[in-house]
Parts: C-alpha cells; structure tokens; sequence
C-alpha cells in the first residue's frame, strides 16, 4: 500500500519518508489517511517516526511540510482536521497538531496515532 501512495501525483516525501513508505514500515491508519486527504491535497511528508517504538511497530505519526505548495497553517489545516475528526475511532488519531520541530525550517503539521496498530485496518 505504501509503495501503490507513493505513485500517487499529489503526493511527495523526503528520502527516508519515500524508503520507508516502500519497505511498508508505515501504519495502515496513516496511509489510509494520506490516500484521502491527498484526494484534494498536495502534500509534501517532511518524516514519519515513532518516538520510543520497538524495531518492527509500525511508524505511527508523519509530518507533513508543504500542504498545496505553502507551508501548513491553521486556515490551511482545518478541512484536514475536521475530515481526521470525524473518522471512526479506530481511524481517529491521538494528536493533529501544528508544531515546529527544532530540526525544521518552518511549522509542519503533525498526526499520530496510538498504539498498538490494528490489524486488518486497510481491509475494514
């Protein structure tokens, strides 16, 4: 699934995000995410992580950088969270959230989800 996101025109990732998202380290609930909001979106992943995860779970958050060619912004992130708001709760992540990393140049708009990932979730 990662691989099929990466061939999607409205979507484009830094190295890491692109290698990750090939070799399916990448959470069903977030490429699930990714698919429908790039269905109106231009979206540019900055980085996916997983802050404290054991080796083999599954990346749970992303970093989002560019949101239609501008950097992300309340205005330009509010139809993003009220779509994310109204997901299922399985879909429903834990935090969507603007933030300025120290490593970043500029806000990035952040999403996560908890732990432990759901299995089957693409098939839902």
């Amino acid at each position: 699934a990662g691989r099929e996101l990466l061939g999607h025109p409205r979507l484009a990732a830094a190295p890491d995000a692109t290698r990750q998202l090939a070799a399916g380290e990448v959470d069903a609930r977030l490429l699930s995410a990714l698919a429908a909001i790039t269905a109106s979106h231009r979206l540019y992943v900055r980085a996916f992580g997983d802050p404290g995860a054991d080796p083999g779970v599954p990346l749970r958050s992303v970093e989002i950088s560019s949101i239609d060619g501008h950097k992300p912004s309340k205005t330009k992130i509010s139809g993003i969270v009220r779509f994310l708001d109204a997901q299922q709760s399985q879909f429903h992540p834990i935090e969507v959230k603007l933030a300025q990393p120290s490593d970043a140049a500029s806000t990035i708009l952040r999403i996560r989800y908890s732990a432990p990932s759901p299995t089957g979730s693409l098939s839902s």
